[in-house]
């Protein structure tokens, strides 16, 4: 474990040559300028990858000592049976605030075991394994909800702590659901009653960060940062390596210092370091952390019950930055597509079918002769002709097609094709009624990504869906000009013929009206970001202000690397407000979720349904993926790892359906729901909850060491003596069962 960055070499020789020296005379003196004048010459400089390193200084102070110094009669709970639940810590506490004395709900990350130098040194490798990196697992995210809603309860606010890496990406955290907990703490931060404050004490990282800090206000030490990704992670997915120059270039593209953070307005103040970083001078920022803590709590704790929800939800409703194509599109425009792909694809299959009859039938031998040589030519002609359409139809040759077939020229979608070609293939080598025998699944046509016109096409009666003309135009802009951005939704509006990551509109699905708002996956990946979450909260207002039920098909990865931590923070909680509106007053949302729902379009909405399905043959259904978390273990995962078989099994989604019944079944659940019927009532996935089994007490006196354990003793009765400082939490536990 190194204590000493880069750029803090000589400062680190300076602090040994003081330590050596008798602090009387001019030598200490002199050496002491030099180290205060290298400390003014270093830490305002520092760059985006610098800062991200001193975040994650194993001495900074964590979120144990922060509690234990900003309050008091701080009762902590445990639960000895769940993973990692030192991770993650939770309680009750109180805080002086103008002469008073206010109850408070604590919830904070704890990235390690101590941060004291000593400590850390004689730290195990078990030990240190234990504490996983600070990586945060989902019964973690649950125990915060269970302390929320305590505060919720009593009427207290809460005061959160922010500090970890990321969540653990690891296959036991996806089949414990990663995803859905994260889902469900954001949900519960975002509509929470009571006032909530969160402070990035050190790292502010990806969707372990994001999970905890959308409150009331936020604010931040200098020297955290906070990040939709690590660097590293973003120079590897972006720019196809993990070079030191390349993760340099993605730290400074994410914009993950404080300041950056304040102009973004991503928090609402700084607590400044200045020349003397936490990792060094603890006491000092300690000092300062309190101040601030005490200052902000005091400006949230005259909101009224409610009232804190609503501007919590009005502060992030105003939030995004995004533009307007000049893109000419109606608002029937894709449902005209959708009728038009559905007309020509009817077509094609009947003048196919009749193609194949006469060409196949050449195949046949009357009366059970053998064909003479002629015949046989002829045959073989029937079969090259076949060959060639199977191979145009591979190919999506429409021009091959309709001289062949001697037809009009027509458009296809790419799913459509990917039909078109099963359809001539069971025809060819199955029976001429064209039975599904060939799949080797056993019959079920394999999932493929469906561009928006396939959902429309799929989902809606024909020609019903009018989008959403208010928002029609909107896309994302190079906010932060973050290198190859442009480039990347170029490629991606040229692939997909669409300016926009979400297509929202109204719709009539079997009859029944809905508001429908589905990802463009082709146009970088409908990755969450401004534009996206803006229609999102735009439809989800619409449902909202018609009573009509909200349908959404999600298919997107994370929170958009290339606009940075405001990608995480304003949109995530953006959606959980709008869905937060639905849910008050009970306008049913249905989830379908497609391959994939990774990271942030995952935990801002695709989660998070009164009804979820999944799409059969669909994959890659969680927090994070298949390859970062075989790259994590370092070995392969399940064969059916994060699939719709998976979902089912551990009891994550309520159903799952064919591409093509989706749109019955959709109509189904709507005419349940026309007649009075609840989409709880037919939930089939399973909830998890976190209990506390353990009740800890807070030790504030002074002692040498920050080893939490050691700050810890039981909260026994009164006149009972109190257990003796442990090492572990595993070593108190037994010392619990040999003394009681």
């Amino acid at each position: 474990m190194s204590f000493i960055l880069p750029f803090e070499t000589e400062i680190h020789a300076l602090d040994e040559q003081l330590a050596a020296m008798p602090k009387q005379g001019p030598a200490y003196a002199k050496t002491r300028a030099r180290l205060e004048a290298r400390e003014r010459e270093v830490y305002p400089n520092l760059s985006a990858y610098d800062t991200f390193l001193l975040s994650g200084h194993p001495l900074r102070p964590k979120t144990l000592d922060y509690i234990r110094y900003i309050f008091h009669d701080v009762h902590l709970f445990h639960n000895p049976e769940v993973r990692g639940d030192h991770l993650m810590v939770a309680g009750q506490g109180k805080i002086e605030i103008a002469g008073r004395q206010i109850d408070v709900v604590v919830v904070g990350q704890q990235t390690g075991p101590s941060s004291q130098r000593d400590d850390l040194l004689t730290l195990s490798v078990s030990e240190y394994q234990r504490w996983n990196q600070g990586m945060g697992y989902p019964d973690g995210f649950r125990k915060a909800v269970h302390f929320m809603d305590l505060a919720e309860q009593r009427g207290w606010p809460v005061m959160v702590f922010v500090d970890t890496p990321g969540a653990d990406p690891s296959e036991y955290s996806e089949e414990a659901g990663q995803a859905f907990a994260i889902n469900e703490v954001i949900h519960k931060t975002t509509s929470l009653r009571v006032p909530n404050l969160s402070y990035i004490i050190s790292l502010g990282a990806s969707g372990g960060a994001i999970a905890i800090t959308p409150t009331n206000r936020t604010i931040m030490n200098r020297y955290a940062t906070y990040m939709v990704i690590s660097p590293g992670g973003c120079a590897s997915i972006l720019f196809r390596n993990r070079s030191l120059e390349s993760i340099r270039k993605a730290a400074d593209g994410l914009r993950l210092t404080s300041e950056d953070a304040i102009r973004q307005e991503t928090v609402d103040e700084v607590v400044e370091e200045g020349l003397h970083p936490g990792h060094r001078y603890p006491r000092e920022l300690l000092v300062k952390g309190k101040e601030a803590v005490v200052r902000n709590l005091a400006q949230l704790l005259d909101l009224s019950a409610g009232e804190a929800e609503r501007i919590r939800r009005e502060k992030f409703f105003a939030m995004g930055v995004w533009g307007e194509s000049d893109e000419q599109r109606d608002a029937d425009t894709l449902a005209r597509q959708a009728t038009e792909q559905n007309k020509a694809f009817t077509n094609l299959r009947k003048q196919l079918a009749k193609y194949l009859v006469k060409e196949t039938g050449k195949d046949l031998r009357g009366n059970g002769k053998p064909i003479d040589e002629a015949a046989r030519l002829i045959q073989a002609e029937g079969r090259q002709r076949v060959a060639r359409m199977i191979y145009a139809i591979e190919r999506r040759d429409s021009q091959y097609l309709s001289k062949a077939l001697a037809s009009k020229t027509f458009t296809l979608s790419k799913i459509q094709w990917a039909q078109l070609r099963e359809f001539v293939l069971a025809r060819r080598y199955g029976d001429m009624n064209g039975a599904a025998s060939l799949h080797p699944n056993g019959g079920a046509s394999p999932y493929r990504r469906l561009h928006p016109v396939d959902s429309i096409r799929l989902l809606t009666d024909e020609g019903s869906f009018q989008e959403f003309e208010e928002t029609i135009r909107y896309c994302s802009v190079d906010q932060l000009q973050f290198p190859q951005y442009q480039d990347a939704l170029a490629r991606g509006i040229k692939k997909t013929g669409l300016h926009s990551g979400l297509i929202t509109g109204s719709a009539r699905i079997g009859g029944h009206p809905a508001v429908l708002a589905v990802n463009n996956f082709g146009l970088v990946g409908s990755s969450l970001c401004d534009e996206i979450s803006e229609k999102f909260r735009y439809a989800a207002h619409q449902a909202l202000e018609t009573r009509t039920p909200l349908v959404t098909l999600a298919m997107g990865g994370g929170a958009r690397m290339q606009e940075g931590t405001p990608s995480m923070y304003r949109n995530i909680p953006k959606a959980q407000h709008a869905l937060n509106e639905l849910e008050e007053t009970g306008v049913p949302h249905i989830s379908i979720i497609a391959d994939p729902t990774l990271g942030g379009t995952a935990i801002s909405y695709g989660l998070r349904g009164d009804y979820m399905i999944v799409v059969e043959g669909s994959a890659n259904i969680g927090f994070s993926g298949k390859r970062v978390v075989e790259q994590f273990q370092q070995r392969k995962v399940a064969a059916d790892f994060q699939h719709e078989t998976w979902l089912l099994h551990h009891g994550f989604v309520d159903e799952c359906v064919t591409t093509d019944r989706l749109g019955k079944r959709i109509a189904e659940l709507l005419e349940h729901v026309a007649g009075g019927g609840r989409l709880a009532d037919l939930q089939t996935r399973r909830p998890r909850k976190w209990e506390p089994k353990e009740e800890l007490l807070l030790d504030n006196s002074p002692v040498k060491t920050n080893t939490i354990e050691q700050r810890l003793v039981t909260g026994r009765k009164k006149g009972q003596e109190p257990f003796h400082p442990m090492n572990s939490f595993s070593q108190r536990r037994n010392h619990a069962r040999t003394t009681s």
